[in-house]
C-alpha cells in the first residue's frame, strides 16, 4: 500500500488561519486512516517552535521564511518566494520518501514548490487549491489585473493546474474554474472547509453562558481582518446603527485591524468592540456567545467562486448569519431560513438587514435551530477526507 504523504504548506498551527486548521485537520484524519505524513511548512509568525517537531498531527520539519509587512507587491512577492526557494531545498534533502506530495495553494508559489519536490521525489502530485490565485490576490487589491505580476501568475496557474494527477477545491465554483483553466482531464475533488466532528466532541463548550435577550444584542465577526472581508462596512452600518441597542463584536487579527479601530475611534462609536485573536475553541464560544453571526467579502469575480470556511463554523452555532457573500456560499445560506442575505455592493441593505433581524430576531433564532445538524450532516472534515483517500487509492 502506497502510503507515505508529503504536505506542503506555508500555513499550519500554531498559526490560527483558515488553511492552518484545512491541512492540521486532515492531516490527523490521513494519519488515522494509516497514512504516515510529514508535513514541510513555514515557522510561524508569532511563536518560535524547534526546527522539527512532532505532535498528533504528523513530523512537521520547518523552514525560514521572510518576514511580512505593508500591502506592496514586491512585500509579498518576497514573503511567498522565500518559502518556495526554502522548501524546494528542505524537500529535496528530506529523507522521507513520499508516495504523494500534496501542496496547498494559495500562494501559487507553494504549489511549484510541491510539484518540483514530487518530480525530485518521483511521487504523485496532488495540488489542494483554498483560493484562486493570482484571481484573488487582484481582488484584495495585493496586484492589479493590468500587472506583469498578473499575467505571470496566470500562466503559472495554467502550468501547475495541468501537472498535477489529482486537484481538490474547496467549492463547485472554483472546480469548474479550474477544469476550464486546466483543459485536461484531471480528477478535480470538491472538499469543502467543512467541520471537524473530533474537535467538536473533544471540546466542552458551555450553551448556558449564551448572552439573554435583555442583554445587549451583539452580532459578532469572529475571524480574519484582512482586505477580502470588507470590514469597514461594518464599521459604516455600525455607525448608522448608534441609537440601537445593538453592538458589533469584531474577534480576530489581521492587516486592516489597526485601520478598523482607527475608524470607529474616529466615528466615535460606542456599539463595537474588538477582541483579540484566539484559539479555535474560543472563537467557537464566542459564536455561542452571540445572537447572531456576520459575514462579508469584497466583491470580486473571485470570492464569488469560494465559499470562506467560517460559513460552516457559524453554522455550527445554530445561531443566524447576516451574509454578504455571493456564489455558491450565498446558495448555502440562503437554503436554510434562519439566514438573512444582505448586497456587499449596497451598504443599506446591511443596516436594513441588522434592523430586520433585531425586530424578528425570536423568528430567525427559531429557524437557525436547525443549522448545525446541517452542517454536521453534510459538512465534516472526515467526509471529505474520506473522499481525498478514496483517490489516492485510485493512482
Amino acid at each position: 500500500m502506497k502510503n507515505k504523504i508529503l504536505i506542503v504548506t506555508q500555513y499550519f498551527p500554531p498559526d490560527v488561519t483558515a488553511a492552518a486548521f484545512r491541512i492540521s485537520e486532515t492531516a490527523a484524519l490521513l494519519r488515522a486512516g494509516g497514512y504516515d505524513v510529514t508535513i514541510l511548512t513555514a515557522h510561524p509568525h508569532r511563536s518560535p517552535v524547534q526546527t522539527m517537531e512532532r505532535d498528533e498531527y504528523a513530523q512537521v520539519v520547518r523552514v525560514k521564511i521572510s518576514g511580512l509587512s505593508g500591502k506592496e507587491t514586491k512585500g509579498y512577492l518576497k514573503h511567498y518566494l522565500s518559502f518556495m526557494v526554502n522548501a524546494i531545498v528542505a524537500g529535496v534533502k528530506l529523507k522521507f520518501r513520499p508516495d504523494f506530495v500534496i501542496a496547498s495553494s494559495p500562494p501559487l508559489f507553494v504549489s511549484l514548490a510541491g510539484w518540483l519536490i514530487a518530480k525530485f521525489k518521483r511521487a504523485k502530485f496532488i495540488l489542494d487549491i483554498r483560493d484562486i490565485w493570482p484571481d484573488s490576490a487582484v481582488g484584495t487589491g495585493h496586484i492589479e489585473e493590468k500587472s506583469v505580476f498578473y499575467k505571470t501568475g496566470k500562466v503559472l496557474e495554467k502550468f501547475i493546474y495541468r501537472r498535477a494527477d489529482i486537484i481538490s477545491c474547496v467549492s463547485k465554483g472554483m472546480r469548474d474554474h479550474i477544469v476550464q483553466i486546466s483543459k485536461k482531464n484531471i480528477p478535480c475533488l470538491v472538499l469543502y472547509n467543512g467541520l471537524s466532528k473530533k474537535f467538536i466532541d473533544e471540546c466542552q463548550f458551555d450553551s448556558q453562558k449564551e448572552w439573554q435577550r435583555s442583554d445587549e444584542f451583539v452580532i459578532s465577526y469572529v475571524g480574519n481582518m484582512g482586505y477580502a472581508q470588507n470590514l469597514n462596512q461594518i464599521i459604516d452600518a455600525a455607525a448608522e446603527l448608534s441609537t440601537m441597542p445593538v453592538k458589533f463584536a469584531l474577534i480576530g487579527e489581521g492587516s486592516v485591524k489597526d485601520a478598523l479601530m482607527a475608524s470607529a475611534k474616529q466615528k466615535q462609536l460606542q456599539n463595537v468592540s474588538f477582541q483579540n485573536g484566539c484559539s479555535k475553541e474560543a472563537a467557537f464560544a464566542s459564536q455561542l456567545q452571540s445572537h447572531a453571526l456576520v459575514i462579508i467579502l469584497k466583491d470580486s469575480p473571485a470570492f464569488k467562486r469560494t465559499i470562506p470556511s467560517k460559513v460552516f463554523d457559524y453554522l455550527w452555532a445554530n445561531k443566524p448569519i447576516l451574509f454578504g457573500i455571493e456564489g455558491e456560499g450565498r446558495e448555502l445560506l440562503a437554503s436554510l431560513p434562519g439566514n438573512f442575505y444582505f448586497d456587499v455592493r449596497n451598504p443599506q441593505t446591511l443596516i436594513d438587514a441588522v434592523r430586520n433581524l433585531y425586530e424578528n430576531y425570536d423568528f430567525y433564532k427559531a429557524n437557525a435551530m436547525n443549522n448545525r445538524e446541517f452542517v454536521l450532516s453534510n459538512f465534516t472534515r472526515e467526509k471529505m477526507t474520506e473522499l481525498l483517500i478514496a483517490q489516492l487509492k485510485s493512482l
